[in-house]
């Protein structure tokens, strides 16, 4: 057993959206290429931890194949246990040290995620994250590397400076944590006057406290903690044949590209880069979710509405009348029947996506940047590709990963479409159980009735409740 921090105390585990395949591929589709299909791809997650990230993956696209490496031995035993017990022969989760790995790794992903790692280690391993992805990346591959950014990284580096001055000397790490943590409470506390400066500090405080304490242990008070600048980042990529693409969060999409003609900045990758950089100076971000490419791919700058043509759509809103949508955090309104049409369609169509090439032509610019719009707004989202599971087959069964959560007694679970959803009715958690592919749905149906919870909801509408929630596998 290896003495490494996360092997000490755990990072708590869990799934990253945004580490997506299909987030990657659809920003590739909108830069102009033509990224490798995610049901059939090779994915590699560098500091996978457990691999539950990559385990999730592993479920929803039995055809693609993963790998998740990670430095400490107790989180990748965990994580073999666990796709092991499921059964899955796609995924492999092993000890791998990064820099050994840059060097012999010979094996080809076109998918490649480095969450939470990049500000975290010293620079010899950072330099080995550009020259392993660069070594093994497909030629239309995409990279994802997260990190703690500049300039809004600043406020957490003077924290953290304030931090390790308090706890000095403390070698328990559970009273180091809660002496740390007593700290941040007492400094996050506003005071009156408070000078701007000293507000933001306090209001970042209590950022970091709202945290898990494992997650303050090993991002704010950990060994190395070294936010980077978005224009570093990349001049380490282009040393080793890598471009900068985009950020994986919608709204940000304008860093990679041009989305309008009003900006006449040349498109080149260091023009681009330039104007990203700018936009993190104004917006002070502190967290980046960068993708890169192969130089060679030739990404395109300027956005082109052929490229939205062949993506899907989906949708957490709900249609209330008159091009009118409610979300959980609020509203919106579409001007335009035929789009409007689209997201109607995507919200009805749950867990299926809508292929936007089935309600808008080829030719109708005005409407596909529309959606662009509506996506960077957080109105929609845009895939690459069909949703992994969408219809139940003649004897339904629920995806494995969230049969073992619950059988584990957790309420969280994750689900086909890489979210976390609580599932905190007894009964929907009772007839997920009951999903293990075996039962039709009359058996269903007869077993359903010999429950107590078979006045709660009938067998059929509680199979489609977890088929819009992305948790029937087939």
């Amino acid at each position: 057993m290896s003495t490494n921090a996360y092997d000490v105390i755990g990072y708590p585990t869990t799934i990253i959206a945004s580490t997506h395949p299909d987030r990657m591929a659809t920003t590739a589709t909108l830069h102009g290429m033509s990224p490798p299909p995610i049901a059939t791809a090779r994915v590699l997650e560098l500091g996978g931890g457990d691999a539950l990230n990559l385990i999730a993956l592993a479920v929803a696209y039995p055809e693609a194949q993963f790998v998740s490496i990670d430095l400490a031995a107790a989180p990748v035993e965990r994580g073999q246990l666990l796709a092991k017990r499921l059964a899955l022969p796609n995924v492999e989760v092993r000890v791998g040290d990064i820099v050994a790995e840059a060097e012999t790794l010979d094996q080809t992903f076109d998918y490649i995620i480095a969450h939470g790692v990049y500000a975290w280690v010293p620079a010899v391993v950072r330099t080995a994250i550009m020259k392993l992805i660069g070594r093994t990346l497909s030629p239309n591959g995409v990279a994802y590397i997260s990190y703690n950014a500049l300039p809004g990284g600043y406020l957490r580096l003077a924290l953290r400076d304030m931090v390790l001055h308090h706890v000095e000397g403390i070698d328990d790490l559970q009273k180091r944590l809660s002496s740390a943590r007593s700290y941040l409470s007492r400094f996050g506390q506003p005071r009156d006057p408070d000078l701007p400066g000293i507000g933001s500090l306090r209001e970042e405080a209590r950022a970091i406290l709202r945290k898990q304490p494992e997650v303050l242990h090993h991002d704010e008070l950990g060994e190395v903690f070294e936010p980077q600048a978005l224009k570093d980042v990349v001049a380490v990529a282009n040393a080793h044949g890598l471009s900068y693409l985009n950020e994986t969060q919608p709204a940000m999409l304008g860093s990679g590209m041009l989305l309008d003609d009003e900006d006449e900045t040349a498109t080149d990758e260091s023009a681009i880069v330039r104007r990203a950089q700018a936009l993190d100076y104004e917006l002070q971000r502190f967290f980046a979710q960068s993708m890169f490419v192969r130089t060679e791919a030739g990404p395109a700058r300027r956005l082109d509405s052929a490229a939205v043509h062949g993506l899907w759509v989906s949708t957490e809103a709900i249609p209330i009348g008159q091009g009118r949508f409610e979300m959980p955090k609020g509203g919106f309104t579409v001007g335009d029947d035929q789009v409007s049409a689209v997201i109607a369609a995507a919200a009805a169509g749950l867990p299926a996506y809508v292929r936007i090439a089935d309600h808008i032509a080829a030719d109708d610019d005005e409407r596909l940047l529309a959606l662009v719009e509506l996506y960077k707004a957080g109105a929609i989202m845009t895939h690459s590709a069909p949703a992994a599971a969408a219809t139940a087959s003649a004897e339904p069964c629920a995806s494995p990963l969230a049969r073992a959560m619950v059988r584990g007694s957790q309420e969280v679970v994750v689900t086909l479409d890489h979210s976390m959803l609580k599932l905190d009715d007894v009964a929907a958690r009772a007839f997920l159980m009951l999903l293990d592919g075996t039962r039709d749905l009359p058996t269903l149906e007869r077993e359903w009735l010999q429950t107590s919870h078979a006045d709660t909801i009938g067998a059929e509408e509680a199979l489609k409740t977890l088929i819009r929630n992305h948790l029937i596998q087939r």
